[in-house]
């Protein structure tokens, strides 16, 4: 379901200093952003298309120009690794345990609840190469924590980083998936077209939250 975000409402911000650094780098290379970015405080953001390593470095310097605290998901065992868990955690990484007794979405709804701010991103199709499903993992966290989701686009066409709608699920996955991918008809311009695949849940897990 579409959903219009209420007035007043602030996503978590990143000092000013981010801005500064990254609005150079971004004229440098005549990337922009593109807006949309709702007002509210919590929320899964889902990038799409994912065909490069490029794409996570644009999104970094675009969200750090925007002033967006973001956060991604790091495996445990990264965490507890010397300096790199540090830095992981530094710039916004929050570990897992991706154990069967602890799956991913009950940890992350639970994260979610203890904070008054979060904007997670996520990238579905889970790979850089050509996916014909998805990932539900954004979903179910989603769902699970009662927290929209925020669809923005890469696209290499216009060098421009866009958000372009906000979502409440229903539960009903099939139907929320049409949705998204009527949304993102248009705007799937990623730097390797060829490694884009259609947007649909992964079998097995259509109606599950363990992913």
């Amino acid at each position: 379901m579409i959903m219009q975000p209420p007035p007043g409402e602030r996503p978590p911000t990143l000092p000013r200093w981010a801005k500064w650094i990254a609005a150079p780098i971004m004229w440098a290379f005549g990337w922009k952003y593109g807006g949309g970015l709702p007002n509210i405080p919590k929320m899964v953001i889902i990038g799409v298309p994912h065909t490069t390593n490029w794409d996570g470095f644009w999104y970094l310097v675009i969200t750090a120009y925007m002033r967006l605290r973001t956060n991604v998901i790091m495996k445990a065992e990264i965490a507890r690794t010397p300096f790199v868990g540090w830095v992981f955690k530094k710039f916004g990484g929050i570990p897992v345990e991706r154990s069967t007794s602890n799956n991913l979405v009950t940890q992350m709804a639970a994260e979610i609840a203890k904070r008054e701010t979060i904007a997670i991103v996520i990238a579905p199709e889970g790979t850089r190469k050509r996916a014909e499903y998805w990932h539900a993992g954004f979903y179910w966290i989603a769902h699970r924590a009662h927290i929209p989701i925020v669809l923005a686009a890469i696209d290499y066409s216009i060098k421009s980083l866009d958000f372009l709608a906000t979502i409440q699920t229903t539960g009903d996955i099939d139907a929320d998936f049409r949705v998204i991918a009527s949304l993102y008809e248009g705007h799937l311009n990623g730097k390797r077209p060829e490694n884009i695949g259609p947007i649909r849940p992964k079998p097995g897990k259509v109606h599950k939250e363990t992913e």
